[in-house]
């Protein structure tokens, strides 16, 4: 899962990697000065610009102006490389994945932990869960602190959700694991997939659209659908008839008799512009009219939709209620987890994070 900032006029899409983040945030002033918000405190974390920011659930790294990866997490920083490897980490919600020196590691509550020694390891990771080829070829999975194995057959794909892990063996079987069971989901390999939390969206070989969801398996459509997106636990598409539907909660339910002019999945949380150019928000089982046109650009987290009116004032769609973030003009603003990030027409920085402005 990603960070997702769309801007509707031009009909793309810009994805960042700042999408685990849950209270912390950061940005940079007109000075060049780097700062965080954690949890509702501001600091400034260097005098001079940084690059490559990257935030996880409660932490933080970037490239500092002397090319070191700092890690900052809980008031701290120090420094994680003296090389400007940025690449080397991948940051998730609970902890980090890196590979250094052709070693798999995860780094979790500022200690390491190493998981795989070789070169051009194969590997898939989400919030909790690292998947990979261990020297032995063999699928192994650590969840929960340990590592255990997948699988003793040969594995031909695997991918990785925020707590599952989806993979295809070379006799072709079909196969989730979560919380350390594993489920034969077909015995062909399918068209396509998408992996969420204990639930998977699938193509199977015939192009029919399935959906396995916490242990219970239900044809969707017959055919294939035009377009189809999934989050954690749920499913939006639009079917052969042009029919626009979500599936959620093991029901089915149609939205538009029409495509929606956009949509997009961030978690469990389906933003979309209907026919008319309206933003519609579906969360937890309701659909949600928040306006009667199309904002000019919005940015997602689960639960949240932050977005401009026509006049750039800032508002959201916050866990199920539609609040004010900035009646005055926004110059830019982000998602960066549960934190809405903005700056006003002064370029002064101000957050809206848990109900409260700072």
């Amino acid at each position: 899962m990603q960070r997702k900032l769309f801007y509707t006029f031009f009909f793309s899409l810009a994805i960042s990697t700042l999408l685990q983040a849950q209270g912390i945030a950061s940005f940079t002033d007109k000075f060049g000065r780097f700062y965080v918000f954690d949890r509702g405190i501001i600091q400034t974390l260097e005098p001079r610009q940084v690059t490559n920011v990257q935030l996880g659930g409660d932490y933080l790294v970037y490239v500092d102006a002397l090319s070191q990866v700092m890690y900052y997490r809980n008031g701290k920083k120090q420094i994680l490389n003296y090389m400007p490897q940025i690449e080397l980490y991948k940051p998730t919600r609970y902890f980090m994945v890196s590979v250094e020196g052709g070693v798999l590691k995860v780094i979790a509550d500022d200690k390491k932990r190493d998981l795989a020694l070789g070169a051009n390891i194969a590997y898939a990771y989400g919030d909790s869960i690292v998947a990979f080829l261990d020297f032995d070829r063999f699928l192994k999975i650590y969840y929960h602190n340990s590592i255990y194995e997948a699988t003793n057959e040969p594995v031909s794909e695997f991918k990785a959700s925020d707590n599952s892990i989806a993979y295809i063996t070379e006799g072709e079987n079909f196969y989730l694991v979560f919380n350390g069971e594993t489920t034969l989901l077909d015995n062909a390999p399918p068209n396509a997939y998408r992996l969420g939390n204990n639930f998977v969206v699938y193509l199977n070989r015939f192009n029919e659209l399935y959906v396995y969801d916490a242990g219970n398996t239900q044809q969707l459509e017959t055919l294939p659908p035009q377009s189809y997106k999934a989050g954690d636990n749920i499913l939006a598409y639009v079917n052969n008839l042009n029919g626009f539907e979500v599936y959620w909660n093991g029901e089915t339910t149609e939205l538009l008799p029409v495509a929606p002019r956009q949509y997009e999945i961030f978690d469990n949380t389906l933003l979309y512009i209907d026919e008319r150019g309206f933003l519609n928000v579906f969360y937890e089982g309701k659909n949600h009219v928040l306006e009667t046109y199309t904002p000019p650009a919005f940015a997602m987290f689960n639960g949240i939709a932050a977005y401009t009116n026509l006049d750039g004032k800032l508002f959201a769609f916050y866990e199920g209620k539609k609040i004010t973030v900035s009646d005055q003009i926004v110059e830019n603003f982000s998602v960066q987890g549960r934190v809405i990030q903005y700056q006003i027409l002064n370029g002064e920085a101000r957050f809206y994070y848990n109900g409260q402005h700072f």
